[in-house]
Protein backbone atom coordinates (compact mmCIF):
# COMPACT_ATOMS: atom_id res chain seq x y z
CA UNK A 1 0.00 0.00 0.00
CA UNK A 2 2.97 2.66 0.59
CA UNK A 3 2.92 5.13 -2.57
CA UNK A 4 5.28 4.41 -5.17
CA UNK A 5 7.23 7.62 -5.31
CA UNK A 6 8.75 9.82 -2.82
CA UNK A 7 10.04 12.91 -3.72
CA UNK A 8 11.22 15.83 -1.10
CA UNK A 9 12.01 19.57 -1.46
CA UNK A 10 14.22 20.09 1.70
CA UNK A 11 14.05 24.02 1.29
CA UNK A 12 10.62 24.19 1.24
CA UNK A 13 9.80 21.14 3.76
CA UNK A 14 7.64 19.62 1.01
CA UNK A 15 6.91 15.77 0.69
CA UNK A 16 5.74 14.64 -2.37
CA UNK A 17 4.14 11.11 -2.19
CA UNK A 18 2.24 9.57 -5.75
CA UNK A 19 0.87 6.10 -6.51
CA UNK A 20 1.30 5.89 -9.97
CA UNK A 21 -1.14 3.79 -12.52
CA UNK A 22 -1.87 3.60 -15.77
CA UNK A 23 -5.15 5.42 -16.65
CA UNK A 24 -7.31 2.69 -15.79
CA UNK A 25 -5.33 1.24 -12.90
CA UNK A 26 -7.47 1.54 -9.47
CA UNK A 27 -6.44 2.36 -6.51
CA UNK A 28 -6.70 -0.56 -3.62
CA UNK A 29 -8.09 0.22 -0.29
CA UNK A 30 -4.90 -0.16 1.53
CA UNK A 31 -2.92 2.60 -1.04
CA UNK A 32 -5.78 4.82 -0.29
CA UNK A 33 -5.24 4.48 3.48
CA UNK A 34 -1.56 5.53 3.42
CA UNK A 35 -2.26 8.18 0.99
CA UNK A 36 -5.57 9.34 3.18
CA UNK A 37 -2.93 9.46 6.16
CA UNK A 38 -0.01 11.02 4.43
CA UNK A 39 -2.01 13.90 3.11
CA UNK A 40 -2.81 14.89 6.82
CA UNK A 41 0.87 15.37 7.88
CA UNK A 42 2.40 18.89 7.64
CA UNK A 43 4.08 19.63 4.46
CA UNK A 44 3.08 15.92 2.51
CA UNK A 45 1.42 16.25 -0.96
CA UNK A 46 0.03 13.16 -2.37
CA UNK A 47 -1.44 12.16 -5.39
CA UNK A 48 -2.50 9.39 -7.50
CA UNK A 49 -0.48 9.79 -10.66
CA UNK A 50 -1.41 8.84 -14.20
CA UNK A 51 0.72 9.16 -17.34
CA UNK A 52 -1.43 11.75 -18.97
CA UNK A 53 -0.93 13.95 -15.76
CA UNK A 54 2.95 13.04 -15.91
CA UNK A 55 3.93 16.38 -17.46
CA UNK A 56 1.68 18.57 -15.46
CA UNK A 57 3.23 16.90 -12.38
CA UNK A 58 6.83 17.58 -13.50
CA UNK A 59 5.85 21.25 -14.03
CA UNK A 60 4.70 22.37 -10.94
CA UNK A 61 7.49 20.01 -8.97
CA UNK A 62 10.03 22.46 -11.53
CA UNK A 63 7.91 25.12 -10.33
CA UNK A 64 7.79 24.78 -6.49
CA UNK A 65 11.28 23.87 -6.16
CA UNK A 66 12.76 26.88 -8.63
Amino acid sequence: GWPDVAAIKPAGGILYMAELKTETGHVTPAQQAWLTALEQCTGVHTEVLRPAGLEAFVARLRKETS
